[in-house]
């Protein structure tokens, strides 16, 4: 709805004078650059429109269809809480984070934003595919002909990587996947990241 866009906008402009957000940011090792470049904004605690998430303070990113359509938003605490608050989302289809690498020949698709915040601070393309679901009709837009698959190393990622490389293969492109092996003792492509500064030498390969 218009009002999402306009509380989006809202975010981006408070993002800029944050100091919590952009040490949040920092300590991720997300430079504020490439944040405002993907459309990232923040939420003060009560900002976020949903009462389930506004107790805290929170990074938000656009979701958007391939064609760069916004769907819903997501906001990620950036406080210490319970897992069960430290995601959520506006209501509405969950969709991609920065759709814009899925035009790319080659594309790694992560689990969450910060991973591929992480990826994108590395210089190679990435689109978060949020909730480990890409539809099906998606998948023809997509002109990236390579698809790398870095999903977390836990039981849900592990569980879904096999359908979406089937999927992928399907429509035609071809399916490569990290190991969770790779990023061990890490659980994710960000705290690999915020640990070496660099990414698994498997996944620079496989995408240069």
């Amino acid at each position: 709805s218009p009002d999402v866009h306009v509380f989006l906008e809202a975010t981006q402009h408070a993002l800029l004078s944050s100091d919590h957000a952009q040490a949040y940011l920092a300590k991720r090792k997300i430079p504020i650059d490439l944040a405002i470049r993907t459309g990232l904004g923040f939420a003060a605690r009560g900002a976020w429109p949903e009462r389930r998430g506004n107790k805290h303070p929170r990074l938000v990113a656009p979701l958007t269809s391939p064609d760069r359509t916004l769907l819903t938003l997501y906001g990620r605490s950036t406080v210490m809480c319970p897992k069960h608050y430290r995601h959520d989302f506006l209501p509405g289809i969950k969709g991609v984070f920065h759709a814009t690498a899925l035009e790319h020949p080659t594309v790694i698709l992560t689990e969450g934003v910060f991973d591929a915040l992480s990826v994108l601070a590395a210089q190679i393309p990435a689109t978060a595919i949020c909730g480990l679901c890409i539809r099906d009709q998606w998948w023809k837009s997509i002109k990236a002909t390579t698809i790398i698959l870095a999903l977390d190393a836990d039981t849900a990622g592990q569980a879904r990587w096999q359908t979406l490389a089937e999927t992928a293969t399907h429509y035609g492109k071809r399916a490569i996947y990290l190991t969770p092996g790779n990023l061990s003792p890490h659980k994710d492509l960000n705290e690999y990241w915020v640990a070496t500064g660099t990414l698994p030498k498997a996944l620079i390969d496989s995408a240069t």
